[in-house]
């Protein structure tokens, strides 16, 4: 199954991994190759733990914030959650983040609004390039080929990272109520119950 199955799905709204294991028990497909009809346009975005910035390197560490994109249209394939290690043993792939529209250019709209609904803290990601190749002029046209990233990005750098407690203002943002907020006690990976010398003094 290749791992971009989730755009095939997109546009055809079937479950390929479904259908997978139905080949596998020995059944039947459930469609003829001339049943199968596409319709609109999806896009995938795989989110990795790596720096663009110095030539792609993984990125290891923990994981102290992660808040996944919910806009209409979008479909996230996770493995990781806030509080998880990256280890150096496997493909660093966090996620990949799917969308879905009418056409090309609001699939593309989708995917760069979902990027930046995405919270990644913890580690380096391949976030900010992303969102960088997907407003590309040359890329929402579709004028792309082999040497597009050469050609356009290299040497790309990241905007100036906001300081940390900038970035630890603004999760607090998105943080539940007090009215609303669970009752039970926070994640261990929370940084306000970490007892290991975290403060958010630089």
């Amino acid at each position: 199954l290749q791992v971009e199955h989730p755009v095939t799905e997109g546009v055809t709204g079937l479950d390929l991994v479904r259908w997978q294991l139905l080949v596998a028990r020995g059944e039947k497909l459930p469609l003829a190759q001339s049943e199968i009809t596409s319709r609109g346009h999806t896009i995938e975005a795989r989110i990795y733990a790596e720096d663009p910035a110095t030539g792609f390197l993984p990125s290891l560490g923990t994981l102290t914030r992660w808040r996944e994109p919910s806009s209409p249209g979008i479909r996230v394939d996770s493995g990781f959650s806030a509080g998880m290690t990256i280890p150096p043993f496997y493909d660093p792939m966090l996620a990949k983040v799917v969308a879905s529209a009418e056409d090309r250019p609001a699939a593309l709209a989708r995917l760069d609004r979902a990027l930046g609904e995405l919270a990644v803290l913890g580690i380096e990601s391949n976030v900010e390039y992303l969102r960088a190749l997907v407003q590309h002029p040359k890329f929402q046209s579709g004028e792309t080929h082999t040497g597009f990233l050469p050609e356009h990005f290299t040497g790309w750098k990241p905007a100036q990272d906001l300081p940390e407690e900038v970035l630890l203002a603004l999760s607090a943002l998105d943080r539940q109520p007090a009215e609303t907020a669970p009752t039970t006690r926070p994640a261990r990976s929370s940084p306000w119950t970490a007892t290991d010398g975290w403060r958010n003094a630089s």
